[in-house]
Protein backbone atom coordinates (compact mmCIF):
# COMPACT_ATOMS: atom_id res chain seq x y z
CA UNK A 1 0.00 0.00 0.00
CA UNK A 2 2.89 2.34 1.06
CA UNK A 3 4.77 1.89 -2.58
CA UNK A 4 1.45 2.25 -4.22
CA UNK A 5 0.93 5.98 -2.56
CA UNK A 6 4.67 6.49 -3.04
CA UNK A 7 4.59 5.70 -7.21
CA UNK A 8 0.78 7.90 -7.29
CA UNK A 9 3.07 10.62 -5.12
CA UNK A 10 5.98 10.57 -7.63
CA UNK A 11 4.10 10.72 -10.50
CA UNK A 12 1.83 13.94 -9.06
CA UNK A 13 5.38 15.62 -8.34
CA UNK A 14 6.65 14.75 -12.28
CA UNK A 15 2.90 16.38 -13.53
CA UNK A 16 3.64 18.83 -11.22
CA UNK A 17 7.36 19.63 -12.25
CA UNK A 18 6.21 19.48 -15.89
CA UNK A 19 3.36 22.15 -15.19
CA UNK A 20 6.07 24.51 -13.62
CA UNK A 21 8.46 24.17 -16.32
CA UNK A 22 5.46 25.32 -18.61
CA UNK A 23 4.54 28.21 -16.15
CA UNK A 24 8.08 29.24 -15.80
CA UNK A 25 8.98 29.26 -19.78
CA UNK A 26 5.24 31.12 -20.30
CA UNK A 27 5.82 33.59 -17.83
CA UNK A 28 9.46 34.29 -19.50
CA UNK A 29 7.51 34.52 -22.77
CA UNK A 30 5.53 37.22 -21.48
CA UNK A 31 8.47 39.36 -19.93
CA UNK A 32 10.60 39.15 -23.41
CA UNK A 33 6.89 40.10 -24.79
CA UNK A 34 6.84 43.04 -22.76
CA UNK A 35 10.33 44.31 -22.77
CA UNK A 36 10.39 44.23 -26.68
CA UNK A 37 7.07 46.20 -26.71
CA UNK A 38 8.78 48.71 -23.77
CA UNK A 39 12.02 48.94 -26.84
CA UNK A 40 9.41 49.32 -29.38
CA UNK A 41 7.49 52.44 -28.06
CA UNK A 42 11.02 53.95 -26.72
CA UNK A 43 12.93 53.58 -30.39
CA UNK A 44 13.57 56.61 -32.43
CA UNK A 45 12.04 54.73 -34.79
CA UNK A 46 9.21 52.94 -33.45
CA UNK A 47 6.90 54.99 -35.14
CA UNK A 48 5.53 51.36 -36.89
CA UNK A 49 4.28 52.05 -40.40
CA UNK A 50 7.12 54.21 -41.20
CA UNK A 51 8.46 53.74 -44.77
CA UNK A 52 12.56 53.37 -45.25
CA UNK A 53 14.67 52.95 -48.04
CA UNK A 54 17.81 54.49 -49.74
CA UNK A 55 15.82 56.76 -52.10
CA UNK A 56 13.45 59.21 -49.38
CA UNK A 57 11.35 59.96 -52.64
CA UNK A 58 10.27 56.15 -52.53
CA UNK A 59 10.54 54.25 -50.00
CA UNK A 60 11.06 50.34 -50.25
CA UNK A 61 10.23 49.17 -46.59
CA UNK A 62 7.35 49.55 -44.16
CA UNK A 63 8.16 48.79 -40.45
CA UNK A 64 5.56 46.70 -39.26
CA UNK A 65 7.10 45.48 -35.47
CA UNK A 66 10.23 45.23 -33.73
CA UNK A 67 11.52 41.96 -33.00
CA UNK A 68 14.60 43.00 -30.92
CA UNK A 69 16.87 45.19 -30.15
CA UNK A 70 20.86 44.75 -29.14
CA UNK A 71 22.72 47.11 -27.90
CA UNK A 72 23.80 49.04 -30.83
CA UNK A 73 20.92 48.19 -33.04
CA UNK A 74 16.98 47.13 -33.87
CA UNK A 75 16.05 44.63 -35.79
CA UNK A 76 12.16 45.18 -37.31
CA UNK A 77 9.76 42.27 -39.12
CA UNK A 78 8.99 44.77 -42.44
CA UNK A 79 7.67 44.52 -45.59
CA UNK A 80 9.39 44.85 -49.09
CA UNK A 81 7.48 47.13 -51.20
CA UNK A 82 9.22 46.28 -54.30
CA UNK A 83 9.46 42.53 -53.71
CA UNK A 84 6.33 42.03 -51.95
CA UNK A 85 7.16 40.21 -48.82
CA UNK A 86 8.35 40.47 -45.43
CA UNK A 87 12.01 41.39 -44.46
CA UNK A 88 13.78 42.16 -41.55
CA UNK A 89 15.50 45.32 -41.40
CA UNK A 90 18.33 46.00 -38.66
CA UNK A 91 18.94 49.39 -38.44
CA UNK A 92 22.57 50.64 -36.64
CA UNK A 93 22.57 53.76 -34.75
CA UNK A 94 25.67 55.63 -34.04
CA UNK A 95 25.52 57.29 -30.35
CA UNK A 96 26.37 60.74 -30.79
CA UNK A 97 28.43 60.41 -27.92
CA UNK A 98 30.81 58.39 -29.35
CA UNK A 99 34.28 60.11 -30.44
CA UNK A 100 35.00 60.21 -34.28
CA UNK A 101 37.37 57.35 -34.30
CA UNK A 102 34.71 55.00 -32.53
CA UNK A 103 32.18 55.88 -35.14
CA UNK A 104 34.43 55.54 -37.63
CA UNK A 105 35.57 51.90 -35.99
CA UNK A 106 32.02 51.14 -35.75
CA UNK A 107 31.51 51.86 -39.66
CA UNK A 108 34.31 49.49 -40.50
CA UNK A 109 33.34 46.63 -38.66
CA UNK A 110 29.99 47.13 -40.01
CA UNK A 111 30.73 47.47 -43.92
CA UNK A 112 32.94 44.13 -43.04
CA UNK A 113 30.42 42.30 -41.54
CA UNK A 114 28.19 43.22 -44.76
CA UNK A 115 30.99 42.33 -47.21
CA UNK A 116 31.31 38.99 -45.40
CA UNK A 117 28.05 38.19 -45.26
CA UNK A 118 26.74 39.75 -48.91
CA UNK A 119 28.93 36.80 -50.09
CA UNK A 120 27.63 33.85 -47.77
CA UNK A 121 25.36 31.68 -49.56
CA UNK A 122 23.77 28.33 -47.32
CA UNK A 123 20.44 27.36 -46.56
CA UNK A 124 20.98 28.01 -42.52
CA UNK A 125 22.24 31.28 -42.81
CA UNK A 126 20.02 34.38 -43.94
CA UNK A 127 20.35 36.43 -46.74
CA UNK A 128 21.38 39.84 -46.89
CA UNK A 129 19.31 41.52 -49.72
CA UNK A 130 20.31 45.40 -49.15
CA UNK A 131 22.01 48.24 -47.08
CA UNK A 132 21.00 52.13 -47.16
CA UNK A 133 21.54 55.02 -45.16
CA UNK A 134 18.41 56.17 -43.27
CA UNK A 135 20.42 59.30 -42.50
CA UNK A 136 24.04 60.67 -41.11
CA UNK A 137 24.12 58.65 -38.29
CA UNK A 138 21.47 55.89 -38.90
CA UNK A 139 22.02 53.06 -41.52
CA UNK A 140 20.08 49.95 -42.56
CA UNK A 141 20.26 46.07 -43.15
CA UNK A 142 17.71 44.53 -44.45
CA UNK A 143 18.12 40.56 -44.31
CA UNK A 144 15.60 37.71 -45.30
CA UNK A 145 13.16 37.42 -42.72
CA UNK A 146 13.16 33.92 -40.78
CA UNK A 147 10.25 33.11 -38.41
CA UNK A 148 10.08 31.11 -36.09
CA UNK A 149 11.99 33.31 -33.43
CA UNK A 150 15.15 34.31 -32.49
CA UNK A 151 18.29 32.24 -31.72
CA UNK A 152 18.18 33.03 -27.68
CA UNK A 153 14.70 31.87 -26.87
CA UNK A 154 15.11 28.64 -28.82
CA UNK A 155 18.82 28.19 -27.01
CA UNK A 156 17.20 28.85 -23.89
CA UNK A 157 14.11 26.52 -24.45
CA UNK A 158 16.73 23.54 -25.37
CA UNK A 159 17.06 21.71 -21.99
CA UNK A 160 21.18 21.36 -23.18
CA UNK A 161 21.14 24.65 -24.70
CA UNK A 162 21.90 22.74 -28.73
CA UNK A 163 20.23 23.27 -31.05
Amino acid sequence: LVTARLETLKKQERVLEAEQARLKAEKEAHIREVLRQRDEEGSRLGNLGRALGADAASPRYVLNRMLGKGGFSEVFKAYDLFALHEVAVKVHQLDSNWSEARKSAYVRHAVREYNIHKVMDHPNICELRDIFEVDASTFATVLEHCPGGDLDSHLKASKDRCL
